[in-house]
Parts: structure tokens; C-alpha cells; sequence
């Protein structure tokens, strides 16, 4: 394999890398949650969503969750599992590697068929 051929095949693993941390991100990332008006009248009604325990008074407010404890069902922000996103990432990188390492010192018809392999390799 020449020089030019083992460039494009390490660019095709940089792209192709890059695309599954993008997917890695989205799979282990939950966007903000939110409640639908009926989703939480039916909530209050069984009785799973409470008063904060500070809340002795209200007089006016259009944020019920200065009223209404949602921490558990409404949350305004992305969270995304660290950790998990951390293994997923490190096994990914273990691949990207190995791949690298037979371009460099492998056949070329080997590294094709691994970059193919990769490519096709669901997240």
C-alpha cells in the first residue's frame, strides 16, 4: 500500500470514527423532559406529584414547579451518562487503533476489508 492510499484509509477512519462518537453522544444523552398539561393532571390526581415541603403559601405563579415537586418528571436540560459514554468511547478508540495499526503495518487488502467491517458495525 503506498503512501496516498494509507492517507485516505486513515482519513476514512477519522470520518468514520467521528460519525460513531456522534452517535455514542446521542445514545447516551437524554434531552430535557417535559409534562404535558393531561400528563400532569393525571399525575396530581394519583397523588405521585406532591407539594414542595416548603410551600406554605402561594399567591400567584405560572411556574407550578415553584408549587409542585417535578424534579422526578421534568427537567429543563440534556444529561448524559458519563461513565457509559466513557467505556463506549475507550472501545471505540481500541478499534480506531487497531485498525490504524494494520493500515501502517498490514496488507492492504486486510485493511479494507477491517475498515469495512468498522464502518458497517453498529454503535
Amino acid at each position: 500500500m503506498n503512501a496516498t492510499e494509507k492517507k485516505y484509509l486513515l482519513e476514512r477512519i477519522r470520518r468514520i470514527t467521528w460519525d460513531k462518537e456522534r452517535e455514542l453522544n446521542k445514545k447516551f444523552t437524554v434531552g430535557p423532559k417535559t409534562l404535558t398539561p393531561t400528563d400532569f393532571l393525571k399525575l396530581v390526581k394519583s397523588g405521585k406529584i406532591k407539594l414542595h415541603k416548603d410551600c406554605e403559601e402561594v399567591y400567584w405563579t405560572l411556574d407550578i414547579s415553584k408549587v409542585f415537586n417535578l424534579s422526578k418528571y421534568v427537567h429543563r436540560y440534556s444529561e448524559t451518562d458519563d461513565e457509559a459514554l466513557e467505556q463506549a468511547q475507550e472501545g471505540l478508540k481500541l478499534q480506531r487503533t487497531a485498525l490504524e495499526d494494520n493500515i501502517m503495518l498490514g496488507e492492504a487488502s486486510k485493511a479494507l476489508e477491517l475498515l469495512q467491517a468498522f464502518e458497517k458495525e453498529p454503535v
